[in-house]
């Protein structure tokens, strides 16, 4: 028995939903996210804690078919019942699914109500529900053909005895007839049958060439097809790499920095107000809009700030964090922060308020950012090459699907703009197709490639490409893994004997910032299972942080803010789109913008 079916469309809309029992957790919303968001739809099924899902696609429609049932009571009709109703479903709304804009209502589809549960008690039946499918007309000829013979045996089943025991004496008689000229046939035809081999046989020596032949440098020339072959190849894999490289690398200038020349001009445009201007005037994109600075407005003839006049103003200003996506105890503890840093201040003018809060936060954000050790990755590859003369090595790690492959790919560009030597190491030796995606990456970019293939042990990887970038002098070693979920423990203990045996210089967790908070949850135990599967007194942790997708967030940084302070670790870099040079440094004026949008 089925827990639960659910059809929807790609933009997520539910069109169809029957919920037979309650199930726990959110198997669907684990398909959304595992994968159809990461292109993995061609898998079938998933596995969800006690239960399966299974699921097929309309791409006409643009809809999803899914099934959930218990994990450990499997159905035999599971994929019947996806076809079935897949079929009558597009079948029967066919008009309205084509229309861009069809009808979106969950009522309009719960007509199908009735029909899917003739379709389910069918498959539970091991029916079929719908019409035949049309017989072709070479299954016709056959269908015809099987009844002819079938009336033929029932006119030969109402004949008489007699008849019936004559045909059989006739059919022994012919029988014996041919096995006699069998045999008859092999004594006469042996004789002449060695001869024929014989003379087959001489007539293939006189044809087979000779191999001690020698072939004139004209004739060896005309036979060499290898070399047209290998210039076409190559010539093929050029253009290929060519077009690659154009994705990947445009020809506009990488700026390290994200873009502050708009938020410098808005703020020098609000300094320069007049006192008594009304903050309704200012554009409401600027550093200290009226979202924020009208907490403040009452504020402003008062000498000197105390903690009750702080109280009200500092709650909405923390849920206003809240709203950016900042935890709530996070954004009390920041809000705190702040009041203590305005107490006893004195305020003369509304500027005077503008500049002490901009003070206060950028002082509160910059000890929350600030990085524990030195965030100057180029100084530290440089100081170790000229101590040691040893590889840098970066290991980057993080869960599936957040772009690691890409993000080790942007690393690597930005190192080569600073003239370093850059070697990949492929150590992600679970998921398919991953040595072949960094082997692109390594084309494009012009660097070499370490790898071992598949089923190998990441750890005794990575050992023996430290060893071979060793003997190849390069500066930097880049070391990919594979995705792996924060709750799953062999796969995490894989992962510290990586770091607690090769002993890499940097640990770069590598996230996503559309995740939200539960990014923070991802670092929290990403670390914490670093930290208690080393065996040693002193465990390599996560060294810094790198965030994909951050071009997608807007201006809800709360929850970098949220795993920074949590951990301490600081944000290295942040990913900004699909190229290799939207790779950005993250700095502390930048947040205080977004945070105050």
């Amino acid at each position: 028995m089925i827990d639960l079916f659910v059809i929807f469309n790609r933009g997520g809309f539910v069109l169809f939903y029957e919920q037979l029992n309650q199930t726990q957790g959110s198997p669907v919303d684990r398909l959304i996210r595992s994968v159809l968001l990461v292109d993995k739809a061609g898998l079938g099924q998933l596995s969800y804690g006690n239960y399966t899902v299974k699921w097929t696609l309309s791409n006409p429609h643009g809809l999803i078919f899914a099934v959930v049932f218990p994990r450990r009571l499997p159905i035999s009709y599971a994929n019947t019942l996806l076809e079935q109703t897949k079929f009558s479903f597009c079948h029967r709304f066919h008009e309205a699914l084509q229309d861009e804009y069809g009808i979106l209502t969950t009522d309009f589809y719960q007509e199908f109500y009735q029909e899917f549960r003739q379709i389910l008690q069918s498959s539970e039946d091991g029916q079929v529900v719908g019409s035949e499918p049309a017989v072709e007309p070479a299954n016709v000829e056959k269908q015809q053909q099987s009844n002819e013979q079938q009336v033929d045996v029932g006119e030969q089943n109402g004949r008489d005895e007699q008849s019936e025991q004559e045909r059989i004496r006739r059919n022994i008689e012919k029988l014996k007839l041919k096995k006699l000229k069998s045999a008859e046939s092999k004594r006469h035809s042996s004789a002449p049958s060695k001869a024929e081999d014989s003379k087959t046989t001489r007539r293939g020596k006189k044809n087979t060439a000779k191999l001690n032949d020698k072939l004139t440098k004209e004739e060896a020339k005309a036979l060499d097809y290898s070399l047209d072959s290998q210039e076409q190849d190559e010539s093929r894999v050029s253009e290929k790499l060519k077009a690659l490289r154009s994705h990947f690398i445009p020809q506009n200038e990488r700026k390290e920095d994200l873009s502050l020349e708009e938020e410098e001009e808005e703020e020098e445009d609000e300094d320069n107000v007049p006192n008594g201007t009304s903050s309704e005037t200012k554009s409401s994109g600027g550093m200290f809009s009226q979202s924020v600075l009208s907490f403040f407005k009452g504020l402003a003839t008062r000498k000197e700030l105390t903690a009750e006049d702080l109280e009200p103003v500092l709650n909405k200003f923390r849920d206003t964090l809240i709203e950016k996506n900042v935890a709530s105890d996070i954004a009390q503890k920041l809000c705190d922060s702040i009041g203590l840093t305005l107490q006893g201040h004195q305020l003369d003018t509304f500027g005077s308020v503008r500049r002490l809060i901009k003070n206060a936060l950028e002082t509160s954000v910059t000890r929350m950012l600030t990085p524990r050790q030195s965030d100057d990755l180029i100084a530290d590859i440089v100081n170790k090459q000229s101590e040691t003369g040893s590889p840098f090595v970066i290991v980057f790690c993080g869960v599936n699907g957040v772009g690691k492959s890409t993000t080790l790919a942007k690393v690597c560009y930005y190192l080569q703009s600073y003239n370093l030597k850059v070697m990949i190491a492929a150590c992600d030796t679970f998921r398919a197709g991953a040595v072949e995606q960094l082997r692109i990456h390594a084309r494009c970019l012009g660097v070499d490639l370490f790898e071992r293939g598949y089923a190998k042990d990441p750890s005794s990887v990575a050992s023996d490409a430290i060893r071979y970038a060793s003997e190849k002098k390069m500066d930097v070693l880049l070391v990919d893994t594979a995705g792996r979920m924060q709750d799953n423990e062999p796969l995490m203990k894989a992962l510290a004997k990586l770091v607690s045996t090769n002993k890499p210089d940097r640990v770069f967790f590598v996230g996503e910032a559309l995740v939200g908070n539960d990014a923070v949850d991802q670092l929290l135990k990403f670390n914490a299972a670093l930290v208690e599967n080393q065996n040693t007194n002193k465990p390599r942790q996560i060294d810094g942080i790198i965030l994909t997708k951050f071009d997608s967030i807007d201006n809800k940084v709360g929850a970098a803010v949220s795993m920074v302070y949590s951990t301490g670790i600081p944000i290295v870099f942040v990913g900004v789109g699909q190229t290799y040079v939207d790779l950005k440094k993250l700095n502390i004026p930048w947040f205080v913008k977004a945070l105050l949008k």
